[in-house]
């Protein structure tokens, strides 16, 4: 589960676009101890090793996203206001990630119906043959940005984050021994940083030399 994923996202709707600063944030730290503990008390769960697409929010999604909340709620809304609905943005689509990672979108007759429901609707099936429907639909990708499906997985993975809290807390011993067991899931890439710097080439040989020599140290 690679919850440590690059967030981008913009924190305001006017100005130039920002990362938000995630990390701090309390619903995706739940989120993420949350799924932890929901996988690490599952046999089976995503593969390890899976690269996963970065979440990202634009401009274009926010604003879109404010002017809703503004039409609902009569008002502009404050800046802590947006911001908070970006982070319930970016949380809901860790859990449905999640969720569908873990296969809470399969065998679920409220998932089932919808897209049966759907593909009733653009074939000439009858609705009764509800497994072929069902076959087609899944085949065509017809979950995919499903808001009834998508509703659905993130409930399903929300009580299934309730349940996993709800637990006893495992001790530092306990979490030590489980990231080490699986390491491979959650290393991450090493890194390289450099300065490249330009010494000017009419100093002396010698006071270049030796500037370099300097810089180095």
């Amino acid at each position: 589960m690679d919850l440590a994923d690059l967030v981008h996202a913009v924190r305001r709707v006017t100005g130039a676009p920002r990362r938000l600063r995630l990390l701090r944030s309390p619903a995706l730290h739940f989120a993420a101890i949350g799924a932890l503990l929901f996988a690490a008390g599952r046999d089976g769960g995503a593969p390890a090793g899976v690269a996963r697409a970065p979440i990202a929010v634009s401009a274009a999604q926010v604003e879109a996203l404010v002017a809703r909340h503004e039409r609902a709620a009569g008002r502009p809304l404050s800046g802590d206001e947006v911001r908070a609905l970006v982070e319930a943005e970016i949380e809901e689509e860790v859990l449905y990630r999640e969720g569908v990672a873990h296969g809470l979108d399969r065998d679920d007759d409220g998932v089932e119906w919808r897209l049966v429901e759907k593909m009733t609707f653009l074939s000439d099936h009858d609705a009764g043959d509800r497994p072929e429907l069902l076959e087609q639909a899944v085949g065509l990708g017809l979950a995919d940005g499903d808001p009834v499906v998508r509703r659905i997985v993130v409930e399903k993975m929300r009580l299934a984050l309730r349940a996993a809290g709800a637990r006893e807390a495992p001790s530092d011993a306990e979490l030590a021994a489980y990231l080490e067991r699986h390491r491979d899931r959650f290393a991450q890439p090493g890194r390289v940083v450099f300065s490249h710097v330009l010494l000017a080439r009419d100093r002396p040989p010698a006071a270049l030399a030796r500037d370099a020599a300097a810089l180095a140290a």
